[in-house]
């Protein structure tokens, strides 16, 4: 039997992972840092944004490179899913209703506190 911390600590991690991936520009960020930004379509995405000022990195990348895969990286729910797969994977696929709802909750709550202030 996982302990409950184990769950928790996973759930708040998915939604971490969520926050960082939909709701900010830390992986464009990061990816030009790291030199990768060609490889990963973010420097034809700053080219494309300088065009269209409202163009995010999602909508780019799946008004530009349409496929299985983007839709998947580019759907907030999909992506919580998956990752609560990979997690379980590790502590049990038992727990994968929980922890998707969870993470998905905890990911909302975070996003609907933010647009408050």
């Amino acid at each position: 039997m996982i302990e409950y911390f184990v769950l928790i600590w996973a759930a708040f991690a998915i939604a971490l992972i969520d926050i960082i991936w939909f709701d900010s520009t830390a992986f464009e960020e990061y990816a030009v840092l790291f030199g990768v930004d060609s490889y990963l379509k973010v420097k034809d995405f700053k080219e494309a944004q300088k065009n269209d000022l409202t163009l995010d990195y999602h909508n780019y990348l799946l008004l530009n490179h349409d496929n299985f895969f983007v839709r998947l990286i580019t759907c907030q729910l999909c992506t919580t899913v998956w990752l609560s797969i990979i997690a379980c994977v590790y502590i049990g696929f038992i727990y994968f209703p929980l922890l998707t709802v969870l993470s998905y909750t905890i990911y909302g709550s975070v996003i609907k506190i933010n647009e408050r202030h």
